[in-house]
């Protein structure tokens, strides 16, 4: 276990009561630490400078492939992880341009770190941006075949950015306060098509009631996208449950859709 040192109150602060040697080892990490971070980000500068936001999935990639390597050599155990990324950022980087953290829970060593457990090939079939929003979903990265499943879909054909927003949305809304490991793979998958499913009809409906008719929703459907977004897939997954076999989920999505944007002269 790493004997690790957390900032407090803008000064070093040993984490427990350490003996001397205990309080050595500390130190000595925070000296590698001190060589190895700023090192890395002189490398990555070189290599990527003026181009970083172009590449940032590449940047990020290696970031983070670094970072696997310090934590397996410092042997930084998965609860210490948070402890180690904070105290990289608070006294070993030396990157003034590095992303700030999302929120306390969201930090963004710990989004370079899981991005490094992919090869990079595959890594590439989502970008970063959109890595980002994965990330951001406690449920989605905690089930690795929901991310698998993910690669797959993008290995076969990219997802759009359009529709890659409502997906996220309606998977953050299907695994919320879900226990999905008693699914089986082909269970979870099929699961998980049908929600890919709803945001491409989505897109679709939205094109045929709206765009396609020179027409805008109401006000409150435009600016609050989010909710009316989220209303969407409440109620699809509600109606889902319910659903009788000679209703197609395409006929769901359609009846769905109307009923929260309220298209006008049908």
């Amino acid at each position: 276990m790493a004997k690790l040192i957390k900032q407090v109150e803008g000064k070093k602060a040993y984490i427990g009561i350490l003996s001397e040697q205990e309080i050595k080892e500390a130190e000595q990490l925070m000296d590698s630490l001190l060589e190895a971070i700023p090192t890395l980000e002189d490398e990555l500068e070189t290599r990527y400078h003026g181009i970083i936001q172009k590449n940032r999935l590449e940047f990020a990639h290696e970031y983070g492939s670094k970072l696997r390597e310090l934590l397996k050599f410092h042997n930084v155990k998965e609860y210490q992880k948070t402890i180690f990324f904070q105290q990289i950022r608070h006294f070993a980087s030396q990157d003034d341009t590095l992303p700030k953290d999302r929120s306390e829970s969201r930090e963004i060593l710990d989004y370079y770190y899981r991005l490094a457990n992919y090869p990079l090939e595959e890594a590439k079939l989502i970008n970063w941006s959109e890595w980002s929003q994965i990330f951001d979903i406690p449920a989605l990265s905690k089930d690795e075949r929901i991310i698998h499943w993910l690669l797959t879909v993008s290995k076969e054909k990219k997802i759009s950015r359009e529709i890659f927003r409502e997906l996220t949305t309606g998977l953050r809304l299907y695994t919320k306060n879900k226990d999905l490991s008693f699914l089986t793979e082909d269970q979870l998958n099929q699961k998980l098509s049908n929600v890919l499913f709803m945001s491409k009809e989505k897109i679709n409906l939205y094109a045929k009631f709206f765009t396609d008719r020179g027409i805008k929703p109401t006000k409150a459907r435009l600016t609050q996208k989010k909710k009316y977004r989220e209303k969407y897939f409440s109620e699809a997954f509600h109606d889902l449950k319910y659903k009788s076999e000679n209703t197609s989920l395409k006929e769901l999505c359609n009846s769905v859709f109307i009923n929260v944007y309220k298209p006008q002269n049908l």
